[in-house]
């Protein structure tokens, strides 16, 4: 498994992209989370949407998630590319398309769009996990910040590969919690090594 960071920047960042990242295994990419400058981030690793197998969306801030549209649109006006698959908790998925993506992705001639058009979607559940590429990923719910009294969540990712006892805890957007965090991290403390990689705590 290679982990290749695509950028280190904040959402509003003029000199770095943002912090997305590929992760590569049997020479297939799956991108996790696609930035407004992901097709930017891609080309300066000599990628494009060409190169990516699949997608996990962590949230719905536009550093995350505003490239969707990128992404659907070359992938669905290039016939000799297959649809991407798309991971995410099923309300990101959903809220997704309901409030941000169909806004563009709707504009199809002849067609009745929905995400599913797009995308092979695979959404998950609460406490929810996927496998890709021999790799095991479970999602993990942490708090990113609170509007009004409503939590707006973000979902992380442990991820291991079932042939290592290794495991990397990528938090995705999330608040400065780390009792929270250490409770994830002492789950599979014994007899694993952890690599910890937390995403712009706030």
């Amino acid at each position: 498994m290679k982990i290749i960071p695509l950028g280190v920047g904040s959402a509003f960042t003029m000199n770095d992209y943002q912090s997305n990242l590929i992760i590569e295994q049997n020479g297939k990419r799956l991108l996790i989370d696609a930035g407004t400058d992901i097709r930017f981030s891609l080309d300066k690793q000599g990628l494009s949407y060409k190169d990516i197998d699949a997608v996990y969306i962590s949230h719905l801030h536009a550093d995350h998630a505003g490239g969707v549209e990128y992404l659907a649109f070359t992938t669905c006006f290039d016939p000799t590319k297959e649809k991407l698959k798309m991971f995410g908790h099923s309300k990101v998925l959903l809220d997704g398309w309901n409030h941000t993506w169909s806004g563009g992705l709707l504009s199809l001639q002849c067609k009745v769009a929905d995400l599913g058009g797009f995308f092979d979607t695979k959404p998950l559940q609460d406490n929810g996990s996927f496998m890709w590429e021999g790799i095991h990923f479970d999602i993990v719910q942490s708090v990113h910040n609170i509007n009004g009294y409503s939590i707006v969540h973000s979902y992380g990712l442990m991820i291991h590969e079932a042939t290592s006892t290794k495991k990397i805890f990528f938090t995705s957007d999330t608040q400065h919690n780390p009792n929270q965090i250490q409770d994830f991290y002492c789950k599979i403390i014994i007899g694993q090594d952890l690599l910890l990689m937390v995403q712009k705590p706030i």
